[in-house]
């Protein structure tokens, strides 16, 4: 099944700023990101008090997001590095 994709505001400004900053690692998410929308169980999904969303891993980053099954959607939240995810 494909999901319809959802974009956050504040990733939308992360990958703005990525695209310019590391052309390689922007292409990395937006594989990434398409591969999610034909697998979004790939992911691991997040326990309390992240629960309901889940993460996967690209290099040193992480990418969260949330199936919304009702909607048929994905929402990705947001792209940050592993030292800064669980803040």
């Amino acid at each position: 099944m494909r999901y319809r994709v959802v974009i956050d505001p504040d990733l939308a400004s992360t990958c703005r700023k990525l695209r310019a900053k590391s052309p390689a690692r922007y292409e990395q998410l937006k594989k990434k990101i398409r591969f999610l929308v034909e697998n979004p169980e790939s992911g691991k999904p997040l326990h309390p008090p992240l629960k309901g969303q889940w993460r996967v891993h690209i290099g040193h980053f992480i990418l969260f997001y949330v199936i919304d099954a009702k909607e048929n959607a994905i929402i990705f939240l947001k792209f940050v590095h592993h030292d800064e995810a669980y803040n």
